[in-house]
């Protein structure tokens, strides 16, 4: 079978296998047969990598979706200036990685992760306190309609809020995607939603990950959980560099 929409839970034993069309015309191939399961990526001009597991006879593959496991350094594709006062709400598209795990979707179960499209790795802030972040570069449209490719992406709610006397030049931020839970619809997959309430540029954002699915208007049901625990004063501290940054 061969398909574009990634088949998210448990798929049945694919005969003779499963072959998913990812960007860039890559495939992923997934194929259950006796007591083994082959994984295979294809890549245009490239090797093909393949990954054998002997998995015993009973069980089924599950396909889950996952954020990047590192945070995002999100730049805005134009400039973007947030006036005192004023709440910017948006939709941030991420590319989804597909974890693929047999029988249950416990670590020790895990067998794979491909990513839909590779990001660039960049490093946020200085080498003393700085963080290891992929690069991404979002048009933050305010609707997830604006995007054309749902198949491949997790759609990150963003609410920002400018509660300083002074415009807040958008240029970039840090995003903490390992902390977010995700939730399929019916046509998307959904991270939770992230606030943030800028207070000047000498005063540390608060930052705070909305409990429960997020508002949209499909309904939603529980995807996976966040990549690590959240931890408040690790997110404190990711978003404090803002404020060195706007002081430049």
């Amino acid at each position: 079978m061969q398909t574009k929409v990634i088949p998210w839970g448990k798929i049945e034993h694919p005969d003779p296998e499963l072959t998913i069309l990812l960007p860039a015309e890559r495939q992923l191939l997934v194929k259950h047969w006796k007591d083994r399961v082959a994984i295979t990526l294809k890549t245009p001009k490239q090797e093909a990598e393949e990954s054998l597991f002997l998995t015993g006879p009973q069980g089924h593959v599950f396909l889950e979706p996952a954020l990047p496991d590192l945070p995002l350094l999100l730049k805005p594709s134009r400039r973007l200036s947030i006036l005192p006062g004023q709440t910017m709400k948006a939709y941030v598209e991420v590319p989804v990685s597909v974890r693929l795990f047999f029988q249950t979707k416990h670590k020790k179960d895990f067998l794979a992760e491909i990513p839909a499209r590779t990001l660039s790795k960049s490093y946020f802030g200085n080498m003393d306190n700085g963080k290891l972040a992929y690069s991404l570069e979002s048009p933050l449209h305010d609707s997830v309609l604006s995007y054309g490719s749902p198949s491949y992406s997790v759609y990150c709610p963003l609410v920002i809020m400018n509660k300083s006397a002074q415009p807040l030049l958008f240029e970039r931020m840090l995003l903490q995607v390992p902390y977010l839970s995700l939730y399929e619809g019916k046509q998307r997959i959904y991270g939770k939603t992230v606030h943030i309430r800028f207070q000047g540029a000498d005063q540390i954002s608060q930052v705070n990950i909305q409990k429960g699915p997020p508002e949209t208007e499909e309904a939603l049901k529980f995807a996976a959980p966040p990549r690590r625990k959240e931890d408040k004063g690790l997110i404190r501290k990711s978003f404090y560099y803002i404020k060195t940054l706007y002081n430049t």
